[in-house]
């Protein structure tokens, strides 16, 4: 999403394993503005993935999608890589790798 908005600034949090990375000298403010760092274990698996892990360890996990999803710029980002996977099924590690490799130099003005 931050990558079709080009929304460098969100794509450099979103993309850092440990939200806590981008907390400045010894403040305890992370990026998401709460002070509790988050951690993505599950940064590189796919959706289908997790879903599956859950639905054969029997455990409870949330899958109703918000009613106004499909209408949404996330709905049509959705159909859009779901397209692009069909013709590479890597492209969701691609983008994320891109993601990652993106360097803001924050000492510019943009």
């Amino acid at each position: 999403m931050n990558i079709l908005r080009g929304d460098l600034a969100r794509l450099k949090r979103c993309t850092s394993i440990i939200t806590d990375r981008l907390k400045r000298c010894t403040s305890i403010i992370t990026d998401s503005g709460d002070g509790i760092p988050r951690v993505k274990p599950l940064k590189y698996t796919y959706e289908k993935e997790i879903v599956m892990y859950a639905y054969f360890r029997k455990l409870v996990y949330f899958s109703t999608e918000c009613v106004f999803a499909p209408n949404a710029y996330r709905g049509h980002a959705r159909i859009l890589l779901k397209d692009l996977e069909k013709i590479d099924p890597s492209v969701i590690m691609n983008i994320i790798q891109s993601g990652e490799s993106l360097v803001i130099n924050e000492d510019r003005k943009l």
